[in-house]
C-alpha cells in the first residue's frame, strides 16, 4: 500500500462518521483512527490540504500522524501463522466489532470450552455496525480456550479460539 492510497484512506474516513477503520493488505495491518473530539474540525479541514500531507514516522510506536486531519495510522507487520510453534489452530476475528459467545443475552452460548466442533459450525458472533456476523469454524477439532470474553471488543485478526485439531 503506497502512501497516495493511505492519503486517499484518510480523506474518505475523515469525511465519513467512522471513528476507526483497519485493513490487511499485503502482509501489514493499517488502522486509522479518528480523535472524536475533532471529528467536527476534520471535515472542515480537508481541502486540498490532504495533497500536501508528510507523514511523521514516530519509531518507538511506528505512528504516522498527519497533522492537519488529527488523525492517527498505525501501521504494524501481520504476524505469519507459520511464525508461531504452536500446536493449535486460531479462528480469529473476520472484523472490527464486539464478540458475543450466544445469538442473544438470554441464550445459551454456541460453544464451551472442551466441546468438539465440526468444520462450518456458527462458534460466535461478531457485531459490527448493528450488524450480527456469525464466525464458523473453518475446522474440525475440540475447543481448547476461548480467548475473549462475552461483549469485548475485537479487532480483525484478534484471536478468538485455539482449537485442537482432530
Amino acid at each position: 500500500m503506497d502512501i497516495k492510497e493511505v492519503k486517499d484512506l484518510i480523506k474518505l474516513i475523515s469525511k465519513s462518521e467512522v471513528d476507526e477503520f483497519v485493513i490487511e493488505k499485503d502482509g501489514f495491518k493499517l488502522k486509522i483512527k479518528k480523535n472524536s473530539s475533532l471529528s467536527n474540525q476534520i471535515a472542515e479541514q480537508l481541502n486540498p490540504t490532504v495533497q500536501q500531507l508528510s507523514p511523521i514516522y514516530l519509531p518507538q510506536q511506528n505512528l504516522i500522524q498527519s497533522q492537519p486531519q488529527q488523525v492517527e495510522v498505525k501501521e504494524e507487520k501481520i504476524k505469519e501463522e507459520n511464525e508461531e510453534k504452536d500446536e493449535y489452530h486460531y479462528i480469529t476475528s473476520p472484523i472490527v466489532g464486539t464478540f458475543y459467545r450466544a445469538p442473544s443475552p438470554t441464550s445459551d452460548p454456541f460453544v464451551e470450552e472442551g466441546e468438539h466442533i465440526t468444520k462450518g459450525q456458527v462458534l460466535c458472533i461478531v457485531e459490527a455496525m448493528k450488524v450480527m456476523n456469525e464466525v464458523e469454524s473453518d475446522v474440525s477439532g475440540t475447543i481448547v480456550k476461548i480467548l475473549v470474553e462475552n461483549a469485548e471488543p475485537v479487532e480483525y485478526g484478534d484471536r478468538l479460539f485455539a482449537i485442537k485439531l482432530d
